[in-house]
């Protein structure tokens, strides 16, 4: 069987234990640094995202507006012609029914 251990023997297995488990606290201390950093990263990187998602929004509302202000100055204008239009159609209606023509000949249609 196994022989009792000696002193320096029990002396050396301490030790290689106690520096064993310096070790163990030396590496979980340093998990722990690297698990704190990885979730900073995490934080400023749902940050960043959040702030590119509300840029995003807000340019594309922004060229909502800028489009909706576009058509409406266009359906104005589209509006402006079209009774323009009108108007000097009926103008040209009234006027030609009582204009002859300057040679006395009839207006082909």
């Amino acid at each position: 069987m196994n022989a009792p251990l000696t002193p320096y023997e029990r002396n050396a297995r301490r030790q290689a234990w106690l520096a064993f488990q310096a070790q163990l606290a030396h590496l979980d201390a340093r998990l722990a640094r690297i698990d704190c950093a990885v979730g900073a990263l995490e934080a400023e990187q749902r940050q960043r995202r959040r702030a590119q998602a509300q840029a995003a929004r807000a340019a594309a509302a922004a060229h909502q507006r800028e489009y909706e202000s576009a058509q409406a100055a266009r359906q104005q204008r589209m509006a402006g012609g079209l009774t323009t239009a009108f108007l000097l159609g009926a103008g040209a209606v009234v006027s030609g029914a009582s204009m002859r023509h300057p040679m006395g000949l009839r207006e082909l249609d």
